[in-house]
């Protein structure tokens, strides 16, 4: 996406935060990060309740900007360490 694109101006400040992970967080941290970025972006990003999971855990969701487009990215848990 171009940076003269309408989205860019949007999507830059909450995009930056995200770090470059070199390994996965837990279930709690993505859970906490997830909180943080809904807490920092009012009205831009949401923090939604999807149901919950088979071991009764709520699933959230971020919502981000209003568009058109949506996206769902699915995390597991690392089942190596269980």
């Amino acid at each position: 996406m171009g940076s003269d694109h309408p989205a860019a101006n949007f999507a830059e400040p909450v995009l930056s935060r995200i770090p470059d992970w070199e390994k996965y967080l837990t279930v709690d941290q993505i859970n906490e990060e997830a909180a943080n970025l809904a807490d920092a972006y009012p009205g831009r990003v949401e923090l939604m309740d999807l149901g919950k999971s088979t071991e009764g855990e709520s699933i959230h969701c971020l919502k981000v900007g209003d568009g058109k487009f949506n996206a769902l990215i699915h995390g597991f848990p690392d089942v190596s360490a269980i």
